[in-house]
């Protein structure tokens, strides 16, 4: 899933954990606000603070382990 150009996104992303590989790219522009626990195999933000992602009480899961 790659985010760029002012992108948001609302929702979870493999939420029961049986993808085998996706990525989640986000440029410094785009947002994302998850509404479960999201699980993905790599995680590409330009943002190193994460500030665009809005945890929403949730964890974000890269690789099985937490980024939150």
């Amino acid at each position: 899933m790659n985010l760029s150009k002012k992108l948001s996104y609302i929702g979870t992303i493999i939420c029961d954990n049986t993808a085998k590989n996706i990525e989640l790219v986000l440029d410094k522009t785009s947002k994302i606000k998850f509404i479960g626990d999201s699980y993905v195999t790599k995680l590409t933000n330009s943002d190193s603070q994460n500030s665009n992602i809005d945890f929403n009480g949730h964890k974000l899961y890269v690789n099985r382990v937490a980024v939150n």
